[in-house]
């Protein structure tokens, strides 16, 4: 006995415009569907079902009832969503023109399940829509991949926008296309007020301009220029020192379209150093100083001895051998001869003190130099 088939009629338009009608083995169908993890309805053009295939569990929470061959459509969908579905059928028939919509709901284990709905229209040989292809597709893992990535791209966003760094986004030409909260707060520019400008214009002293438009052309180049320092000329007339990063910011594709420039007030750091530098420097001069004063003191201290080697020892001892003499005399010396040589040799003391005196002023002059 013959195996009995049911078959459903398609017409499918070719990418040249021409109608292929064919009919495909319901079996065929169903299994194909199966396959993708997809549900398949067609109606009429008044939205009576003429064909269903088997419903996974998941496409269930979009209807009320399993739609059944002879079924209206916008009857058998969720409450909320009759008079919407009634409105889609109409306007698939008016416009001729495919229509896709997206639904959400929670399903019995509470997890979120997105469905995505495409209207189809088929017309016939007199341009009149004769039926409808709804294909239902079960998008969840896609769109909580979709707002996995928004939500990651909103907390980068924030960050960006919060972080306490300049951010600001550059394109090919150099104008300003980012400009996060701490640049405004920085600089005294507001969004608008930065937007509508170049940042070398906005920002830059001319004596920067340059260095910046070099590291500009390499990061157009791909590459990236890391920590070099500009002064940026704020709206109040405030000068600050920022210390800069640039970053090429590329599409898709790999193409640079732009940079990224992160950059950090180091005003107070730099102020910092150089008065360090100068305490430094400072210090270097009075150690300097201090050794030039050592080395003049063991100068001075090395002629003192040659002077006084020279100018007092040979004097000291003369004096010493003319009291040795004038004491072993003593008693073949008369009062008067005593008394001439207790002169002489007051004289020639006195001529030492003169001598240890002029000595001691010059050392204390040299000392003052």
């Amino acid at each position: 006995m013959a195996k009995a088939h049911n078959f459903t009629s398609l017409s499918l338009t070719s990418h040249k415009g021409i109608i292929i009608k064919m009919k495909i083995d319901n079996s065929d169908i169903q299994h194909l569907l199966d396959i993708s993890g997809e549900f398949f309805i067609l109606t009429d053009a008044a939205g009576i079902i003429q064909y269903s295939s088997r419903m996974h569990s998941q496409f269930k929470l979009y209807f009320k009832e399993s739609p059944k061959v002879g079924d209206l459509l916008s009857e058998i969908v969720l409450s909320d969503r009759q008079a919407v579905m009634q409105l889609i059928i109409h306007d698939v028939c008016e416009s001729q023109a495919m229509f896709k919509t997206e639904a959400e709901f929670i399903d019995a284990q509470g997890n979120v399940v997105f469905l995505s709905v495409t209207f189809q229209p088929r017309l016939n040989e007199q341009g009149v829509v004769e039926q409808i292809y709804v294909l239902m597709q079960d998008i969840s893992q896609q769109k909580i991949f979709e707002r996995k990535l928004s939500a990651q791209a909103k907390s980068i966003s924030n960050l960006i926008e919060l972080a306490h760094a300049v951010i600001i986004g550059i394109d090919t030409r150099g104008y300003i296309t980012d400009w996060n909260t701490h640049s405004a707060r920085l600089t005294g520019y507001t969004k608008n007020e930065a937007y509508t400008k170049k940042f070398k214009d906005l920002l830059l002293f001319d004596t920067y301009k340059q260095v910046f438009e070099a590291e500009m052309v390499k990061a157009a180049e791909g590459n990236s220029a890391q920590n070099f320092e500009v002064m940026v000329k704020c709206k109040s007339g405030l000068i600050l020192t920022v210390l800069v990063n640039i970053t090429p910011r590329t599409n898709a594709g790999g193409q640079v379209i732009g940079s990224v420039l992160v950059g950090h007030d180091v005003t107070e750091l730099v102020q910092h150093r150089k008065t360090l530098e100068e305490k430094v420097h400072e210090r270097n001069r009075e150690l300097m100083q201090a050794l030039k004063n050592e080395r003049e003191m063991l100068d001075l201290k090395k002629r003192f001895t040659a002077l006084a080697s020279k100018e007092l020892y040979e004097p000291l001892v003369q004096l010493h051998t003319d009291v040795e003499l004038t004491v072993t005399q003593l008693p073949q010396l008369s009062r008067n001869e005593l008394k001439t040589r207790i002169l002489h040799l007051e004289k020639r003391i006195n001529q030492l003190l003169l001598m240890v005196d002029g000595l001691l002023r010059y050392t204390n002059k040299s000392l003052k130099k």
